[in-house]
């Protein structure tokens, strides 16, 4: 049978570009919120940004390096990586932090596991994991960035509009969005994690979140909730990472609706101050589950 062609299960996926090309085009719909949070904050957070992507890319230079692999840092993914893990970080957080989140993604999930499209869970997430709970306090020193034009003025949060506290992927909300929905326009996202996992998510807070303030059901602040911490990068970034999410659409379905459904246990029920990365970590670990049950036979092989 050798040489013979061998025929897998549906679905057949075709590639939508290089992978340089996908990573440049991700790139390009995360920087407008980079921006704005230099805009708002000065040059720190370009600082953060600057130091996250320098380690991502200086440690996989390094391990190819070391066992003798061709070098893969022009494919961006390392630069990805960085950018993604700088969004998650407080805008004055220690520059170790950043730079010790990048290493941890690169060294131990991406290349333990044989390098980009190998790692089973997003490597950007497990950095921010890690460092979290490991310089916990670093993590969660908020800021409240000042109003551009207003002197000696310190905003409030501003949910949908412009400028939300937080981590520099958190200032503002209409900005992640236009990205995501840039990247699903492009074919680079898929739409469906994105609106499960924010539709499911809202739903759960529309129904249950205003029952522990007294208001009832279906009484919860939907448009607070999706707006604040990393929900909106997460949906639209970070759970539709291609490597770590199902392969069809009815299993992306799943996957945002796991999403949804965990990072509001998180934030309702847990006492961390964010779901979103352990949500999606939860489900990344899901994934071979979610494919196995959901992914056509081949013809002639029995269920």
């Amino acid at each position: 049978m050798e040489g013979q062609p061998v025929i897998s299960s549906s679905p057949q996926i075709h590639a939508r570009g290089s992978t340089r090309s996908v990573m440049w085009w991700v790139i390009a719909a995360l920087i407008p919120a980079g921006v704005w949070s230099v805009v708002l904050f000065g040059l720190r957070p370009l600082l953060v940004i600057l130091t996250a992507t320098a380690a991502a890319v200086a440690c996989e230079a390094l391990l190819n390096a070391l066992f003798k692999r061709p070098q893969t840092i022009g494919d961006l993914s390392a630069v990805v990586t960085g950018l993604l893990i700088a969004y998650n970080m407080p805008p004055h957080v220690p520059l170790f932090v950043p730079a010790a989140a990048s290493v941890f993604a690169i060294a131990v999930v991406k290349w333990s596991f044989g390098g980009l499209g190998a790692n089973w869970m997003n490597p950007a997430l497990a950095g921010r994991v890690f460092v979290f709970f490991s310089w916990g306090k670093a993590m969660t020193q908020w800021t409240f960035p000042r109003v551009p034009g207003a002197a000696d003025a310190v905003s409030g949060p501003t949910p949908l509009g412009s400028i939300i506290p937080g981590s520099l992927g958190e200032m503002s909300a209409l900005l992640l969005i236009a990205g995501g929905l840039f990247l699903v326009i492009l074919r680079i996202v898929d739409w469906e994690i994105p609106l499960a996992y924010l539709g499911s998510f809202a739903f759960l807070i529309w129904l249950f979140d205003g029952m522990q303030y007294g208001s009832g059901a279906f009484s919860g602040d939907v448009v607070f909730h999706l707006c604040s911490g990393g929900l909106m990068l997460g949906a639209w970034f970070m759970a539709t990472d291609m490597v770590t999410t199902p392969l069809t659409r009815r299993g992306r379905l799943i996957f945002g609706l796991g999403c949804g459904f965990f990072t509001f246990v998180i934030r309702r029920f847990g006492n961390l101050p964010e779901g979103v990365s352990l949500a999606i970590i939860f489900m990344n670990i899901l994934t071979p589950l979610i494919d196995r049950h959901v992914t056509p036979k081949r013809y002639g092989v029995s269920k």
